[in-house]
């Protein structure tokens, strides 16, 4: 932990089985704003990594940002017939507020004039779950499962697990 007149910053590491995360929080005077940097060395081949905010809002409206402005997404909220999907030969109602969407540099959810939002250009898919918005920061592909082959560096740092992301809350 680092605390200064301009910026403080919280850092927290985890491990969850085989990769590591590192977060730090950038608290910046006078900015209401909290930047955000994770550092991933993701080895992980099935398994997607979401940052959760547990917004507080009462009834919000979800929206993301689109090509040229925004749209208003479905939530549990705001979403009066079932949704169904058919699946191994039968019919299972579907849950709205868990659906992911595609985004543009942000999403955010509002309730009256409370907005909470995350600002994050190089991210590409959220949703909003339990009063929660969650971010997809990590998303396994399956080529990144290596096996019976060895990563090789010259490929990239990508390829071997390691990515950044920065965004703004």
């Amino acid at each position: 932990y680092v605390d200064g007149p301009v910026c403080s910053i919280l850092r927290a590491k985890y491990v969850y089985n085989n990769s590591s995360i590192t977060l730090d929080l950038y608290d910046y005077a006078g900015i209401a704003e909290i930047g955000v940097k994770i550092r991933l060395d993701w080895h992980e081949v099935r398994c997607a990594l979401k940052l959760s905010w547990d917004h507080g809002l009462t009834h919000p409206q979800f929206f993301t940002g689109t090509a040229g402005g925004s749209v208003a997404r479905l939530t549990a909220a705001n979403y009066d017939w079932p949704a169904v999907e058919w699946r191994d030969g039968k019919l299972f109602e579907k849950n709205p507020s868990c659906e992911e969407f595609s985004m543009i540099d942000w999403c955010a959810a509002q309730d009256g004039r409370e907005t909470v939002a995350f600002f994050a250009p190089d991210l590409h898919s959220c949703d909003h779950r339990d009063n929660r918005m969650r971010l997809t920061l990590n998303r396994p592909v399956m080529y990144s499962d290596h096996a019976p082959f060895a990563p090789n560096p010259d490929s990239g740092w990508m390829d071997l697990g390691n990515s950044e992301r920065v965004l703004w809350i």
